[in-house]
C-alpha cells in the first residue's frame, strides 16, 4: 500500500490564508503559485472547491500548479479543507507507483465525488419543491387553492438552489479545465491517459446534470404558477357566470318592478310562473353562450 511518504515526493499539499503566505512559498519552493488567468500549461490554475460538510456549504478557491518537469503537483488550499490524503491512498491501490499526473487526476475524482454529493442536495431540495406544487394543483378550484402569497414560500425554496448550483457549474468549469490539460500530459494508450479519460467524462456528466438541475428549477416554478394561474382562471368562470345571472335579471326585475298599470300581463291568469319561467330563459340562455364560448370549460 502506498504511504502518506512516498506522496510527499509527488505532491505537494499547502495552505495560505493570504497572498502574502502564497508569495513566500512560491519563493521557497521555486515555483510560481501566484493564481493567473493563462490557458497554458504547468502555469497556476484557479479551482473553487465547493463541498457539503456536516450539512453546510462549503466553498472556497484552491491553486493548483504542476512542476517545469511534470513531477510534483503544487496544491494550496486557502480556505477549507478539501484534498483527504485518506481517500487518495486507497485510490491509488490501483497504480504501481504514483506520479504527479496520476495524483492530480485522483484529486480532481475527489472534487467531483463532492460536487455530486452537493447535487444530490439540491435534487432533494426540488423534490420538496415538487411536493408542493403538487399539492398547488390538487388544491387548485377548491377553498383552500393557493393564490399569489403561496408562491412566496416556493420562491424561498429554489432560491436555496440558485447560489450552490452556480457554484457548482463554475468548479466544474475548472475541474474542465484543469483535467483537459493533465490529459494533455498523459502518454497515449497510458494508464494515466484512460484515467484522464474518464475524469473529462465525470465532469461532463456533471456537467449536463446541472443543466437537468437548473431546467428542473425553472419547470417547478412554471408549474407553481400555472395552478395559481388555474385558479384565477376559476375566479373568472365564476365572475362570468354571475355576470350571465345577474345582468339579464337585473333587466327583467326592473321592468316588472315598475308595476305598470297599462301592463296586461299584471292581470293575466298564471302571470307569476311565466315571469319565472321567463327568468330562468333569459339566465340560460347567456350561460349557454358563455359555456360555448369556453369561457366555463
Amino acid at each position: 500500500m502506498i504511504s502518506l511518504k512516498s506522496l510527499d515526493k509527488v505532491w505537494k499539499r499547502l495552505r495560505a490564508s493570504d497572498l502574502e503566505e502564497l508569495v513566500d512559498y512560491g519563493r521557497s519552493l521555486e515555483v510560481n503559485l501566484l493564481p493567473s488567468n493563462s490557458t497554458t500549461l504547468n502555469r497556476p490554475n484557479r479551482v473553487l472547491g465547493v463541498a457539503l460538510r456536516q450539512g453546510e456549504l462549503v466553498v472556497s478557491e484552491m491553486i493548483w500548479n504542476m512542476s517545469p518537469d511534470g513531477k510534483v503537483l503544487y496544491t494550496v488550499e486557502t480556505g477549507h479543507t478539501f484534498l483527504l490524503p485518506g481517500r487518495l491512498e486507497f485510490a491509488l491501490r490501483a497504480f504501481e507507483e504514483p506520479t504527479a499526473l496520476t495524483v492530480a487526476l485522483l484529486l480532481v475524482q475527489q472534487l467531483i465525488e463532492d460536487l455530486v454529493t452537493v447535487q444530490e442536495h439540491l435534487d432533494r431540495v426540488l423534490d420538496d419543491v415538487a411536493i408542493e406544487t403538487r399539492l398547488f394543483q390538487k388544491l387548485t378550484g377548491t377553498t383552500e387553492s393557493p393564490g399569489i402569497e403561496n408562491l412566496r414560500e416556493v420562491d424561498e425554496e429554489l432560491k436555496k438552489t440558485e447560489m450552490p448550483q452556480s457554484y457548482v457549474i463554475r468548479s466544474l468549469f475548472d475541474l474542465d479545465r484543469v483535467a483537459r490539460r493533465l490529459r494533455e500530459l498523459a502518454e497515449e494508450e497510458s494508464q494515466e491517459m484512460r484515467l484522464a479519460d474518464d475524469v473529462v467524462a465525470e465532469i461532463q456528466a456533471g456537467i449536463d446534470r446541472s443543466q437537468r438541475i437548473v431546467k428542473r428549477n425553472r419547470f417547478q416554478w412554471d408549474s407553481a404558477c400555472r395552478s395559481i394561474d388555474a385558479n384565477n382562471l376559476n375566479l373568472n368562470k365564476i365572475f362570468n357566470a354571475l355576470w350571465a345571472i345577474v345582468i339579464p335579471s337585473n333587466v327583467l326585475i326592473n321592468w316588472y318592478g315598475q308595476n305598470f298599470r297599462v301592463m296586461p300581463e299584471l292581470s293575466w291568469w298564471g302571470t307569476m310562473p311565466l315571469q319565472l319561467i321567463g327568468c330562468m330563459l333569459i339566465t340560460l340562455i347567456p350561460l349557454y353562450l358563455v359555456k360555448q364560448a369556453g369561457a366555463m370549460r
